[in-house]
């Protein structure tokens, strides 16, 4: 673990306000950028990624402290191929910085792109959503659940359109979800009653654990990523 040069850097609130008054501080932007980076890492959140593009998305993260582009090699935290999601990440950051931008690029070109900007929470699991609006590349970070009961399957629902979703074959009701919002919580009796999302192949029962709580991604297709929270 680094921690702050106090030759450079007095304190965490004199590298806020040199990253925006340079001036002030005597130090050059790459200077600025290379103690914040290199300032001591107390606090970490965990993402998990899903990539519910049609592309393999490259994702980043950086402090928005930092002047220089996120789209860097050293701020790039995964790259997940369309239609998976990745392993947990650990993030660290320090908790004077928890203002966070996170972004996505498609790996091949790095000409489709998307960021947006979050508070972090120290111990927080994340999941960051990679997905197409009309053509376009979003990104959504959603705090992760782990509301779940031992006996049932737990799902949330996020959908790049305003959808209905039914179940075929089972006697469940319908669920209104709202285009780039999570639902609430649904639990789940039996994985079967998942296998069809609107008349769709979910494959829920080969990858579900009973006890565990899961996001469905639902692309504007109809297909389903899942991904535990």
């Amino acid at each position: 673990m680094k921690t702050i040069n106090s030759n450079k850097i007095k304190s965490t609130a004199c590298i806020l306000l040199c990253a925006s008054v340079l001036a002030a501080c005597g130090g050059t932007s790459a200077e600025i950028d290379k103690d914040i980076n290199d300032a001591e890492k107390n606090n970490s959140s965990v993402f998990t990624l899903v990539n519910a593009t049609d592309d393999m998305v490259n994702f980043y993260a950086k402090y928005i402290g930092i002047s220089e582009s996120i789209y860097q090699s050293e701020y790039e935290v995964a790259s997940v191929i369309n239609d998976e999601s990745s392993t947990q990440i650990i993030y660290q950051w320090n908790d004077a910085l928890s203002r966070t931008s996170i972004a996505i690029t498609d790996t091949n070109t790095q000409t489709l792109r998307a960021t947006d900007e979050y508070n972090l929470i120290n111990n927080q699991a994340y999941i960051g959503i990679a997905w197409l609006d009309e053509g376009e590349y979003v990104i959504n970070l959603v705090e992760a659940n782990n509301n779940t009961t031992e006996s049932d399957y737990t799902v949330r629902f996020f959908t790049s359109t305003d959808q209905t979703l039914h179940f075929d074959g089972s006697n469940l009701p319908e669920i209104i979800a709202e285009k780039a919002q999570i639902t609430s919580s649904f639990s789940f009796d039996n994985c079967a009653d998942m296998e069809l999302i609107n008349n769709i192949s979910a494959n829920f029962c080969q990858i579900a654990n009973v006890g565990n709580s899961y996001i469905a991604v639902i692309k504007a297709n109809g297909d389903v990523i899942f991904t535990q929270e």
